[in-house]
């Protein structure tokens, strides 16, 4: 009997850790490391500092910097949920409509290329997959943008809107300080709602106090637009930012992609801890 009982103890032990273990990483977040320059648009020194942080040291012309996943993000089941977040100082020489943008990506088979001494080389970008946030200018003169690729159009590039049609473009508010020198955070989260379809949402919005710049959006891909050409992308692996030639310098920081698995995976777990339970207590 006491054996019995020290073996419920340890049953139940094994079941409450595993419990534990499913609710501490119902959601993964990994910083972005290993940033580069894309050939196409290499107008800045990237220089990676770790643990998702870079710094953009403009020189001419427009720039890029882009990273790819170490563990490409699962998106392939309904429910699942891709989301980049992060922050970025901003020095520019002036603030222009749509001249910094960002996105994340699959490569659908094209390849990521290859990463040395701060550039990117070999990958071609015009057939990837994904979503492109392009921010407005807050001088009134443009609007947000949100992008979904949607075909391969040779010598485009992920940070051009050539292969790209547009979800929907938004408004934005600012107030105070006209925006220029300033930290900003922005997200883009994508969530599976079936095989073709995703819901796209995004915000860029200054948190520094010397202004009050803020733009957002949302909208959904069904794919009927562009052949389902994102909308079916199984998997992100791939994170990307533009700045034209009037950016200027900036620094990013705790650049980060979640993932959130479908509800359906924690719910078996925890199921399975709990069956494993209630068979070793009868």
């Amino acid at each position: 009997m006491e054996h019995k009982n020290q073996f419920k103890i340890v049953v139940i032990g094994l079941a409450a850790g595993l419990v534990s273990l499913l609710a501490n990483n119902a959601s993964a977040q990994t910083p972005v490391t290993g940033w580069g320059s894309e050939s196409a648009a290499a107008g800045a020194t990237i220089t990676d500092t770790g643990n998702g942080n870079f710094t953009w040291a403009y020189s001419s012309g427009n720039s890029t910097a882009r990273a790819a996943l170490a563990t490409p993000a699962d998106f392939s089941q309904v429910g699942e949920v891709v989301e980049l977040t992060g922050s970025v100082t901003i020095t520019p020489q002036t603030f222009g409509n749509e001249q910094l943008r960002f996105g994340i990506f699959n490569n659908n088979g094209y390849g990521l290329g290859t990463l040395s001494g701060g550039a990117w080389s070999g990958a071609t970008t015009a057939g990837w997959q994904g979503y492109l946030i392009e921010v407005g200018n807050p001088d009134g003169s443009g609007a947000s943008t949100l992008q979904p690729r949607n075909s391969y159009i040779s010598g485009d590039n992920w940070f051009n809107n050539g292969g790209s049609s547009t979800l929907t473009q938004s408004p934005y508010s600012f107030g105070g300080t006209s925006v220029a020198n300033g930290t900003y955070a922005f997200t883009l989260t994508l969530d599976r709602l079936s095989a073709t379809s995703v819901a796209v949402s995004y915000s860029f919005t200054e948190t520094d106090g010397t202004g009050t710049f803020a733009t957002s959006g949302s909208a959904t891909d069904t794919g009927s637009e562009n052949s389902d050409y994102s909308a079916s992308a199984t998997q992100i692996d791939a994170v990307g930012f533009f700045g034209n030639g009037n950016t200027g310098n900036m620094s990013f920081s705790n650049v980060e992609i979640t993932q959130v698995p479908e509800p359906g995976t924690i719910a078996l777990g925890v199921m399975g801890a709990s069956a494993l339970l209630f068979r070793r207590r009868k």
